[in-house]
């Protein structure tokens, strides 16, 4: 049986030198998370997703930075983030278990307003109206990538046409 490694991990984007900086209990399984959703366009980091869709995955590094001990995770990835100038993360948050504080300032959880949510729905129909997009989302979807997703994506095209 193969150990999981626990460390710090980076998503290095080769073309513009921005990185991402990460901590997990099973990183090979964090990266692969990653992947997937950077594949299916559908990445929690926006920022990532953008170069990702731009510069292709070929331009992405996936790199295991520091094996370190779980009780020690939070305060190494926070220190990995602090030690890399703001211009060059993707990273939002500060990092660690507790890490909801921005790096630009605190956290806001504040409802979103209806405008907000109008703009949201806008921007994802634009997205799968992009070829490219519906393209790879459809491909990544057609691998297995999420069977749930394929269901609903198929039913609303046979509904399209």
């Amino acid at each position: 049986m193969k150990t999981k490694q626990i460390g710090i991990y980076e998503i290095k984007n080769t073309t513009t030198g921005r990185i991402y900086i990460g901590q997990s209990r099973d990183i090979h399984g964090r990266v692969s998370g990653h992947k997937r959703s950077l594949r299916c366009g559908n990445s929690e980091n926006s920022a990532i997703q953008a170069d990702w869709d731009h510069f292709g995955e070929e331009a992405f590094t996936f790199t295991t930075i520091a094996q370190v001990a779980p009780a020690d995770l939070d305060q190494a990835e926070r220190a990995a983030i602090a030690a890399t100038p703001r211009e060059l993360l993707y990273n939002v948050l500060s990092g660690g278990i507790a890490g909801s504080i921005k790096i630009d300032g605190p956290k806001s959880r504040a409802p979103l307003s209806d405008e907000a949510r109008i703009r949201m729905a806008i921007a994802s129909r634009t997205a799968w109206a992009d070829p490219i997009k519906q393209a790879r989302r459809i491909e990544a979807i057609s691998r297995g990538v999420a069977r749930r997703r394929k269901r609903l994506v198929l039913e609303a095209l046979e509904k399209a046409s």
